[in-house]
């Protein structure tokens, strides 16, 4: 048995009954067994989580002893990785009763108002959407993309990360740390001013990614804006301490890794981030399926080992699983798979196929909810399933809606934030 780095003795023992199968239904690995690892502190969320998601009662667990009775629930590759915690770590799927997702205050209101007052073109474009979610019972894939697009997130955000670079050795090459900001500048719903704030650009939102570790990379600023038109290509600029310059970025940028060692690409983060008029988007069908919708804020995982929130919560819904197949010829995917959580309009699962149409990424995004109703990716599975290297990212001491203006996102005030070596 290979020996993990980083972990104790207790820890082993779990390992062990997990790989053996001894696990049950009422044995699971849990936090102090698991838990944070790697160099860095955790921080919970600034506003706290709900109690009542972060404390469910288990229902029932899968593991190497009952692996099978999760087919057709989940992809096929986690079958796998229950199966085979050698090669991927303990990993276990906990079972809790079905809750409904609620939307924070605003969106719900935001939600009614606006209620049936959405149309799709003839080219899939949303029209008329203000706020809110644009359909409530969608009947095609574009209109599960746009309900993603829409859905109930923040006004405005900050992601603190850790995502450890694990090879097909389980070696961790190194930690990648960093912050990943947005601000939206419409449909907001939470904090004034709502729906829209004013601004002379056309934007709808603006991002910056600053990273602090590892010593190579601090002090690289990625910041990119985002248009209403959906035509309209985004802007993306880097600041490359190195150079003491501010360059701009190729649109194809998208398609490339932010480097360091990860296995996503710009446009994969959450599952997906890119533009929804860039793809098609064709729903397959509905089936019953078991979501990482309402996990724990506070992401387990196994140092040296390529899964993410590895002790997590998982309830039954009926999902909407659709098809994204790129318009772009030269596009690196041929077609990408999501499953959809029906409520929250989550992309909880996101298989992406190259060129071959071989499975190649896959990204498993859990999501937990702040104490103040808006939602956060806790960790994120990245697996290049291929070479089997990994890069998740943890999400931890965030916070959101706070009330951030554009100017937080000026070259002055995000060099101060993440000064360069």
């Amino acid at each position: 048995m290979k020996i993990l780095k980083g972990t104790g003795i207790f820890l082993l023992g779990c390992f062990f009954l997990v790989t053996m199968g001894i696990v049950g239904a009422e044995t699971t690995c849990n936090a102090a067994e698991i838990g944070w690892q790697g160099p860095y502190p955790y921080a919970p969320a600034v506003e706290g989580f709900q109690d009542g998601i972060e404390n469910q009662k288990i229902i029932k667990t899968y593991d190497t002893s009952n692996a099978d009775e999760v087919k057709g629930l989940v992809p096929d590759i986690q079958i796998e990785w229950l199966k085979d915690p050698e090669t991927w770590g303990p990993f276990v799927i906990n079972e809790t009763p079905y809750r409904k997702f609620e939307p924070t205050p605003g969106y719900q209101a935001a939600s009614e108002k606006y209620k049936g007052t959405c149309k799709l073109a003839d080219d899939g474009l949303l029209l008329n959407w203000v706020a809110g979610l644009p359909f409530k019972n969608p009947q095609t894939g574009w209109e599960v993309a746009w309900n993603y697009e829409k859905r109930n997130k923040w006004d405005d955000v900050d992601f603190p990360y850790v995502s450890p670079v694990v090879d097909k050795s389980g070696k961790v090459k190194h930690f990648l740390k960093g912050d990943w900001r947005r601000l939206y500048f419409v449909g907001r719903t939470e904090v004034d001013p709502k729906p829209e704030y004013p601004n002379d650009k056309g934007l709808e939102l603006m991002d910056s990614y600053g990273y602090t570790d590892p010593y190579d990379m601090r002090g690289i600023i990625p910041r990119y804006y985002r248009y209403v038109d959906q035509y309209k290509p985004d802007d993306m600029w880097m600041y490359i301490p190195t150079m003491r310059r501010v360059r701009r970025m190729s649109t194809a940028q998208r398609m490339d890794t932010p480097g360091g060692g990860n296995v996503y690409t710009w446009d994969d983060f959450q599952g997906f981030a890119g533009k929804v008029m860039q793809y098609d988007w064709k729903l397959v069908g509905r089936q019953e399926a078991l979501l990482p919708r309402m996990g724990k804020g506070h992401p387990e995982w196994v140092d040296g080992r390529h899964l993410a929130n590895v002790n997590n919560y998982y309830q039954k819904v009926n999902a909407y699983i659709v098809e994204c197949i790129p318009k772009d010829p030269n596009h690196i995917y041929s077609k990408s798979v999501f499953w959809v959580d029906p409520e929250s309009w989550h992309f909880c699962y996101a298989m992406r196929y190259d060129r071959g149409n071989r499975l190649w990424r896959i990204f498993n995004t859990h999501i937990s909810y702040h104490a103040n109703g808006s939602y956060l990716p806790s960790g994120m599975t990245c697996i290049d399933v291929q070479t089997e290297y990994s890069s998740n990212p943890y999400v931890y001491g965030s916070y959101s809606n706070v009330g951030w203006k554009p100017d937080a996102f000026s070259w002055k005030e995000l060099q101060s934030i993440y000064p360069s070596r």
